[in-house]
């Protein structure tokens, strides 16, 4: 069983194939689904229906929940060596992360997940 939630700050489209798969599994071997994993199944087959399209869904493309991505952005800058390490830090706590953030979403698409929305590259 794969460890996935919705609502996770960054999803994997491999963990999202393999949940949907678990559930229509159990449904077809004739399981009666309880209410939370129907739930779950009609969301993650919404979810697979819309976000599939994304170049790397079968090999494991990226979702960062919109309320993380401010983070994500900062980390990315900071993994890519974009601003220098030794940048005093007077200035680092003085970037505008936020502005940062809503830039690098100009290069990737939402997608929403039972009421989360999440941000992927097409």
């Amino acid at each position: 069983m794969s460890i996935f939630n919705i609502g996770d700050d960054i999803i994997d489209s491999r963990d999202v194939i393999e949940r949907l798969a678990e559930l229509e599994d159990m449904k077809s071997e004739g399981e009666a689904l309880d209410d939370t994993d129907a739930h779950e199944l009609a969301a993650l087959r919404a979810f697979a229906d819309e976000a599939s399209c994304v170049s790397d869904w079968e090999d494991g493309e990226t979702f960062i929940r919109d309320e993380h991505f401010r983070d994500y952005a900062r980390e990315l800058v900071e993994e890519c060596e974009y601003i220098p390490a030794e940048l005093p830090d007077w200035i680092a706590r003085n970037i505008d992360w936020e502005g940062v953030a809503d830039t690098l979403k100009a290069d990737y698409v939402d997608y929403e997940l039972d009421g989360v929305t999440y941000w992927a590259i097409p």
